[in-house]
């Protein structure tokens, strides 16, 4: 589980995970993805993040 604690914001950058997500209800069919990239994001003060 990441977790920091942080006197100054800093910014992170991350590779996203290849993902997908399909959905099948009564009347359709979805096909959503593959999404992938760079993600960046502002960590600051502490905080955790949960993978699952």
């Amino acid at each position: 589980m990441p977790v920091w604690q942080l006197a100054t914001p800093q910014r992170r950058r991350t590779l996203q995970y290849p993902e997908c997500l399909v959905v099948v209800a009564d009347s359709y069919q979805r096909f959503y993805g593959l999404a992938s990239g760079l993600a960046e994001i502002t960590l600051k003060d502490s905080g955790w993040v949960r993978v699952p």
